[in-house]
């Protein structure tokens, strides 16, 4: 036994030289670890908060180029304010400092960052003040070719920058799709799903396949895979190719009463009185909410959605209680197939919750500009895609390495059709720089609430979220970003949700 594990561990360290090998050759453009060198610092900053020990940001990203690169060393520059991540009380609330304020920080600093990584939504804000570099010229020298990527994670880039030019590279993503269980349409007749479809196709076919009452209710259409999901949450999937505004680029004067937002709501209101989207249970009696199966909060394992907005990693889920489902009690397999996620005429291609992972690009001041390219060469690397398409959670960059799990037959093209959206309704600057901004939302969660009551017509409801709107940004600008102000001054009401709807509440002065 003992003369076994010693061989075991023989073979395991041979195996691990044959892999590093391979990566050696394969990753960094080819390059080999040099020896005998001075050894290099390259710097890394993010955009979304990390600190010198973040052990996801290096299990994800940079461990694997550490070891290949053992001349050079990863420092990562912490972008968390603690207080600004754990809290702080009334009084030093703007003294807060949020990730991409110690980003720049950072990079207008004595030893700035070489290396950024950072959201997709920052790309544009990033490169319009000049603190990245132009990637085009170095993907040119190196042999880097876009053409193997998914084109939707290139042009998505590429639709950040004012001048069309790459500013960042993405080894991941994530996308979604709209997924149907077959069963619901042969039954009766219909066609399956198909790529491309528009949102009035799908909603139109999702009202064919409603059908039955109570409990037995067929539902149509979900906008994501949780069954009880509320609407107003899930529509961001919806809106957001249309590129809706709640509010101006200043925060000053809402945006919210024109026709555009009000065939929104309409049509959302609609799905929901004829009962082609899933109703909601009632929360505040436990007693007559029945689970009727395993997988009732799943809108396809339940079998009681025909389709539904699925992300990749909910496939995970799916395939494997599928694939034990003669060990489930009262549980059938669910036939199924996806699609392309639907998309606007007027945004043709765009949409689909479609996330990059890993935006990475080159500060403009990089102080180790050469280490920094080699690092986004390995991280865009054919042998790193390969390695990282085990994950079962997100896709990769490189096409050709994202298949099927487990080597079923579905299409999988469905997840490369659209490109990603911003979503314009949150500007991530505007947000950092009016902390209570969010109360215009939960105004407007409110109106659409009442208007899906019956209480007021979409629109009444819409031209009480611009008063009311207008009045809440008006005393945001007057408050430095604050309905509460720290240094005290006039407390504004805010409106808390309940149960049986939303109440207003005075809020109180809290004295420490």
């Amino acid at each position: 036994m003992i003369k076994r594990k010693k061989w075991s561990r023989i073979v395991s360290i041979a195996l691990v030289s044959v892999m590093t090998a391979g990566l050696l050759a394969a990753c960094g453009g080819g390059d080999e670890p040099e020896t005998g060198t001075e050894e290099r610092v390259l710097r890394i900053a993010t955009s979304y908060g990390s600190g010198p020990n973040d052990e996801w940001l290096r299990n994800e990203f940079t461990e694997i180029f550490e070891f290949v690169h053992p001349e050079i060393t990863i420092e990562i520059l912490p972008t968390y304010d603690e207080s600004y991540r754990y809290g702080a009380s009334a009084g030093n609330r703007e003294e807060q400092k949020t990730p991409m304020d110690m980003l720049k920080e950072h990079i207008n600093g004595p030893t700035p960052p070489d290396i950024i990584l950072m959201n997709l939504e920052d790309v544009r804000e990033l490169s319009g003040e000049g603190y990245l570099k132009p990637l085009d010229p170095l993907i040119q020298q190196s042999n880097m070719n876009l053409d193997e990527f998914v084109p939707a994670v290139v042009e998505g880039l590429k639709s950040q920058s004012d001048d069309g030019n790459l500013y960042a590279l993405a080894p991941m993503f994530s996308s979604s799709v709209l997924m149907y269980n077959k069963k619901h349409f042969s039954d009766l007749n219909l066609p399956y799903p198909t790529d491309d479809m528009t949102w009035d196709d799908v909603f139109n076919l999702a009202r064919q396949v409603s059908r039955g009452e109570g409990s037995e209710r067929i539902y149509g259409f979900s906008f994501s895979n949780y069954r009880y999901n509320d609407v107003w949450y899930d529509m961001s999937v919806y809106i957001a190719p249309l590129q809706l505004q709640m509010f101006d680029e200043n925060a000053e004067r809402m945006l919210v009463n024109n026709q555009d937002w009000i065939n929104v709501w309409k049509t959302l209101i609609e799905l929901k009185e004829e009962k082609v989207i899933p109703e909601q249970p009632d929360w505040s009696n436990p007693v007559a909410f029945e689970q009727q199966g395993p997988y009732d909060y799943n809108s396809i394992l339940s079998g009681k959605v025909a389709m539904a907005i699925v992300h990749y990693y909910d496939l995970v889920e799916i395939v494997n209680v599928n694939r034990n489902a003669a060990n489930i009690e009262n549980f059938e397999p669910v036939d199924w197939d996806i699609v392309s996620v639907p998309t606007h005429p007027q945004a043709p291609g765009v949409g689909g919750n479609v996330y990059l992972n890993g935006v990475i690009g080159i500060a403009n001041n990089a102080q180790n500009p050469e280490d920094a390219w080699r690092f986004v060469e390995f991280l865009m690397s054919e042998r790193w895609a390969k390695t990282k398409s085990k994950s079962t959670y997100q896709l990769v960059t490189w096409k050709k390495y994202n298949e099927p799990i487990d080597g079923l037959d579905y299409n999988m093209e469905a997840f490369f059709k659209n490109k990603p959206v911003v979503d314009t309704m949150f500007n991530s600057k505007l947000y950092r720089e009016i902390p209570d901004l969010w109360q215009i939302q939960n105004i407007g969660q409110m109106k659409f609430q009442e208007a899906v009551n019956g209480d007021k017509t979409v629109e009444q409801a819409i031209a009480e979220w611009e008063t009311e709107g207008n009045a809440t940004l008006q005393t945001l600008k007057e408050n430095n970003g604050y309905l509460y102000p720290p240094d005290g001054g006039p407390v504004v009401p805010f409106r808390a949700s309940t149960t049986e709807g939303f109440i207003e509440v005075e809020a109180e002065e809290i004295v420490e």
